[in-house]
């Protein structure tokens, strides 16, 4: 399992020794790894307020998920749980732990946001279509709690990846946590289907498709708005070494959700207005 690092010069048979241990303990650990075979992901992200795209690389590869866009690049670790983010356009690099991005979120109504919530109490949504697409690839799509926004999701039956994997890919995971929209997908995603399949499958089978679709189509006062993600290429790849590699003379800068929960807590910390100083 690749790994962000320092460059600095090494001695080559202390580079060999750290290279076979952890060859060695990535072997050890590839059966309960979130992703045991490496995926490359080509991902192009609609944003619903220029109505601009971006392409975005994703490489998955046992407990990390490494995404390049541009001159950034952010590796998650998920056994480490912790986010890093090089930036070679600013030469800085950032640390940022799971906990923290969490709190920021606190998507689920508390902080720290626990693991694999699921929201309860789902708006109602119609009953899927379903249409089957060249190379074992299946589209569902269904409207998402009234007639005014439309749900697609398109699914991979050829590549099939477990529950966690699967949440981990459509921003589910933690230090997110699920949502109605990521559970029906992955109701859709699971191996037939149907939410029956859903239920008697354990977090940890290898029974869900691989999303390649996840777009949301709303009707506005100004038009249709279309927001989500489509992938244009599956692959195999393992991430270039010197994509993670952070040089000598980046310099560490505080990430800007460490920031954030730095200046809450120096607010929280001031005296109230009128209160009497000590």
């Amino acid at each position: 399992m690749l790994e962000p690092t320092r460059h600095s010069r090494r001695n080559p048979s202390t580079f060999l020794a750290i290279t076979m241990v952890l060859v060695l303990s990535s072997t050890a650990r590839a059966e309960t790894s979130l992703f045991p075979e490496p995926l490359h992901l080509t991902r192009i992200v609609a944003s619903a307020i220029d109505g601009s795209s971006q392409t975005i690389e994703e490489f998955y590869s046992g407990s990390q998920v490494v995404s390049v866009s541009g001159s950034k690049v952010t590796v998650a670790d998920y056994t480490k749980r912790e986010l890093i983010t090089i930036d070679r356009a600013a030469r800085t690099f950032s640390v940022t732990t799971f906990e923290t991005i969490a709190s920021q979120s606190n998507r689920c109504g508390v902080s720290p946001c626990p693991e694999s919530v699921t929201v309860a109490h789902a708006p109602p949504a119609s009953r899927p279509s379903h249409r089957l697409l060249p190379g074992n690839r299946e589209r569902y799509e269904l409207m998402e709690g009234g007639p005014d926004e439309r749900l697609v999701v398109t699914v991979d039956r050829g590549t099939l990846i477990s529950r966690d994997a699967f949440d981990v890919i459509v921003g589910a995971a933690y230090p997110n946590s699920r949502s109605h929209e990521t559970d029906r997908m992955a109701m859709l995603a699971a191996r037939d289907g149907s939410s029956t399949k859903l239920r008697s499958q354990s977090v940890d089978s290898t029974g869900y498709g691989l999303p390649v679709e996840q777009t949301t189509t709303m009707q506005t006062p100004s038009g249709e708005v279309t927001v989500g993600s489509v992938v244009t290429r599956v692959g195999h790849e393992t991430v270039p070494q010197e994509l993670i590699t952070i040089p000598a003379d980046f310099g560490r800068v505080e990430s800007p959700g460490a920031n954030r929960k730095r200046q809450l807590e120096e607010l929280d910390s001031l005296p109230m207005r009128g209160s009497p100083r000590p």
